[in-house]
């Protein structure tokens, strides 16, 4: 499980492309550029800051953290953490109905985007520890603290990640496989191949 923030710029910084953790996606038919963030700690306060040099003039950025996962075998689970929604429409909804979907999955590693989320996490041991994390999208500054008081509401989906842990269930079930054609050389051929002319009239439609 690796924590880390990234800064989208809403518009496309083309000098950046080909460098580390830089990526570009569509957004409401706009180009975003996303740049990799350090986090530094001053004064017990830990802030994101844009890790690439970025051209004077451009749009200030928006903050988001992300949660990249890794799928592993059973037998090397040892924890699982699952990410809530954190806000107030949540808190009177169904847990399972406010986890977060990977915005990547490729089968081996799940990546989770948001701004404020609840992070469930439970241990092989049953040992469960539920944590607010959230970035402030202007500064980057970063909040977290470990919730207490674990509501007995959220104790379904921690029994189900202990199915997880042991194997019983699968909480991110991994997508299909996409279907590639496999590409093969042009077979050798006659040099002239005619092809019988249909008429129109003679082609009959499916019964």
């Amino acid at each position: 499980m690796t924590f880390s923030v990234i800064a989208l710029y809403p518009v496309r910084l083309s000098g950046l492309a080909g460098q580390p953790g830089v990526r570009f996606r569509k957004r409401r038919n706009r180009d975003v550029t996303l740049v990799p963030c350090v986090i530094e700690t001053v004064d017990r306060i830990s802030v994101a800051r844009v890790e690439r040099a970025v051209p004077d003039g451009t749009p200030p950025p928006l903050f988001k953290a992300q949660f990249e996962i890794e799928r592993v075998a059973v037998e090397a689970r040892r924890s699982v953490c699952v990410l809530l929604a954190a806000d107030r429409p949540a808190a009177k909804m169904d847990p399972e109905q406010t986890v977060f979907s990977p915005i990547f999955d490729d089968g081996h590693r799940m990546i989770f985007e948001f701004r404020r989320a609840h992070v469930l996490i439970v241990d092989a041991r049953g040992h469960v520890e539920m944590r607010f994390v959230a970035v402030d999208p202007t500064s980057g500054v970063i909040g977290t603290k470990t919730v207490y008081e674990f509501h007995t509401r959220y104790s379904p989906l921690a029994a189900r990640c202990g199915e997880y842990l042991a194997g019983s269930i699968d909480l991110f079930p991994a997508p299909p496989r996409a279907h590639q054609a496999r590409r093969v050389e042009i077979p050798a051929g006659q040099a002239n191949l005619s092809f019988p002319r249909v008429d129109a009239r003679d082609r009959r439609s499916p019964a």
